[in-house]
């Protein structure tokens, strides 16, 4: 399992549909693991249960030097999403 799908996880973990800031915060908690990442910037997660998707947004400061250079830029963004 990654960081995200490892946060996604907490979407519903009290049975609520409510959690979206939990799950955000367990996806930065799991990326700040990563030496690769000197800094999770924001984590936007944003639930949509009637197609049973979340839309995770992620913003972060690289660490690695190859990575910096491969990416042109020391700040990185994506999106993904996830069944859920």
């Amino acid at each position: 399992m990654n960081d995200v799908d490892f946060g996604v996880e907490w979407l519903d973990f009290f049975g609520e549909n409510d959690n979206a800031d939990l799950a955000a915060d367990k996806i930065a908690e799991a990326l700040e693991q990563d030496d690769r990442i000197d800094k999770v910037l924001s984590v936007t997660v944003a639930p949509d249960y009637k197609t049973r998707r979340a839309y995770v947004h992620v913003a972060l400061q690289l660490a690695d030097d190859d990575l910096i250079i491969e990416n042109s830029d020391p700040n990185m963004d994506f999106d993904t999403s996830f069944g859920i």
